[in-house]
């Protein structure tokens, strides 16, 4: 690869970490937006007492929170496609504004609140405003999705970090020359960029070698992330949000002790295959499709203690609590289906012998 790639490779790289970067700021903002929104609104100062209102609040921010983290997991994946979905999710959210205008013209005796929650809002989406502006103009997202990188009349960087990342990755390079440590590495010049246009493509012999970059072991790691943060998250939002799933005598909340014990299960289910593929095992699909029946097996198992609940007669449960627990449980398969769904687009790892690579090291040496 000659020295314009291997800087195409290193600036996509960097970019994508800041890309991720901000998408991860955002979905944490949304995090804390969401709980800090539901804790105010619940103070004695802004409750609202209104029937259902606390229902209505609580499922619009649980569905927001859920809707971009998948929306943000897309478009992680680099396609252009993604940036046109969060704008729709986008519109969705001005959209929202209609709830608390139009519930305080019926009721007047929370307008504070009210105003609080519109105020909370329209932060939001500038936030929200700031961050689709960052996915279509800022640099390192042309870069990431576009594999556009621009420079002005005189062939310098429009963004000086790029620059900076090719200096930095320079400076790696020689200091692992003097170490010993590659002695195979070519030293190139970074130091400006080798383009002639203002707006340079990265080639398709690039464009591919970053559709590549995606490995089992990456692959391993983001199972491992979700699965896990899952046995946390999703019993912690219900515990938040506990009026949500109590019986209508308050007396009982199923859903946190059920959420805990499916997202244990699919923890310790999803343990082996994240081990397999991280090692790259030849069998990695295999587990893979097995741990998909698993948690069909898994719900199937379930579902008849599901209708049980439904049907109790000495403990009765609104709708509400049945509406939101099904949405919990979709949000979470939703984000481990995107998670895996690239390792059906992976040829399988091949099987890895030892004496193969001591069978090379002796032609090697036998070359010098």
């Amino acid at each position: 690869m000659n020295n314009v790639n291997q800087q195409d490779l290193i600036l996509y790289r960097n970019c994508r970490r800041r890309v991720e970067r901000r998408l991860l700021i955002t979905l944490l903002f949304l995090i804390a937006y969401s709980v800090g929104v539901a804790y105010a609104l619940n103070t004695a100062f802004l409750k609202v007492d209104a029937n259902g209102f606390d229902v209505l609040l609580s499922g619009i921010l649980l569905s927001q929170v859920g809707i971009y983290m998948v929306i943000f997991i897309l478009l992680t994946t680099g396609s252009k496609i993604y940036r046109y979905i969060y704008w729709v999710a986008f519109a969705l959210s001005v959209a929202m504004l209609y709830v608390p205008i139009s519930t305080a013209i019926t009721d007047m005796g929370h307008l504070l609140s009210y105003l609080v929650l519109l105020v909370c809002m329209i932060v939001k989406l500038q936030v929200l405003w700031s961050t689709g502006d960052y996915l279509k103009n800022n640099p390192s997202s042309k870069v990431f999705f576009d594999h556009i990188v621009e420079v002005d009349e005189n062939g310098n960087f429009e963004d000086p970090r790029f620059a900076k990342d090719l200096a930095k990755q320079q400076k790696k390079t020689i200091s692992q020359l003097n170490m010993g440590e590659d002695d195979t590495v070519q030293v190139v010049d970074m130091e400006q960029p080798q383009v002639e246009l203002p707006h340079q493509e990265i080639d398709d012999e690039v464009s591919e070698a970053l559709v590549e970059t995606l490995t089992y072991q990456k692959l391993a790691v983001r199972i491992g992330i979700v699965v896990y943060s899952s046995l946390g998250l999703f019993p912690i939002l219900i515990q938040i949000f506990h009026s949500l799933f109590a019986s209508n005598d308050y007396q009982y909340i199923f859903a946190n002790h059920d959420m805990f014990v499916s997202c244990l299960i699919s923890a310790i289910l999803w343990t082996i295959p994240v081990l397999f593929m991280y090692y790259e095992h030849p069998r990695s699909k295999q587990l893979v499709k097995a741990c998909i029946l698993g948690e069909l097996i898994r719900i199937a198992c379930y579902l008849p203690t599901f209708i049980g609940y439904i049907r109790a007669e000495d403990t009765t449960y609104p709708v509400r609590t049945f509406i939101f627990y099904i949405a919990f449980d979709v949000v979470r398969y939703l984000l481990l289906g995107m998670t895996i769904r690239p390792i059906f687009k992976m040829d399988p790892p091949e099987p890895k012998n030892d004496d193969d690579e001591y069978d090379n090291d002796d032609e090697q040496e036998g070359a010098e």
